[in-house]
């Protein structure tokens, strides 16, 4: 498979799978090109392998230059946050993003990209074994915050909602 081949078939996949990794599409897009511009030095016996793996890799890089970089800036995030991804509805996206980094990567790439988990590992550079352990906890995290994203929606929602209604009943 030549490069331009491998580029129009997975280009876009792989963007979308790093913008889950590392939170950003620039970044996500660079972390592509990256792959891509290495595999023209190389030629690895699967190509396709090779490139999510240069870009789990890569990702995994950013995220630890990210972790040591806010390590050192604190940055004050304002009280009501998570309410703002519930009304953007990206509940998931966020609870995704609150997972640590191998369990994130695991789902992705099983849940998301559909690898199987000898692909998967083979990406991540760990035992199949690893992979599903990784992924079931990861998914489990998913399950419960997105509950419990859920049950604070309805919560304030049911809120919102009484307000309204007392707002009616004075004003009748």
């Amino acid at each position: 498979m030549d490069l331009e081949s491998l580029y129009g078939q997975h280009y876009s996949r792989m963007v979308r799978a790093a913008v889950l990794l590392v939170r950003d599409l620039p970044t996500a897009e660079d972390v592509v090109q990256e792959a891509f511009a290495d595999m023209m030095t190389r030629e690895p016996r699967d190509p396709a392998a090779y490139l999510r793996r240069s870009v789990v890799n890569e990702c995994a890089s950013v995220l630890r230059r990210r972790g040591a970089a806010e390590r050192v800036v604190l940055v004050d995030v304002p009280w009501g946050m998570e309410h703002q991804v519930l009304l953007d509805g990206n509940a998931v996206i966020a609870a995704l993003d609150a997972l640590p980094p191998r369990r994130r990567e695991a789902v992705v790439l099983r849940y998301y990209l559909g690898l199987s988990e000898k692909e998967a590992a083979s990406a991540m550079g760990c035992a199949p074994g690893s992979v599903r352990s990784h992924a079931a906890r990861g998914l489990a995290a998913l399950h419960w915050t997105v509950e419990e994203l859920r049950a604070e929606a309805e919560a304030y929602l049911e809120s919102r909602s009484r307000a309204d209604r007392s707002k009616i009943k004075l004003s009748s």
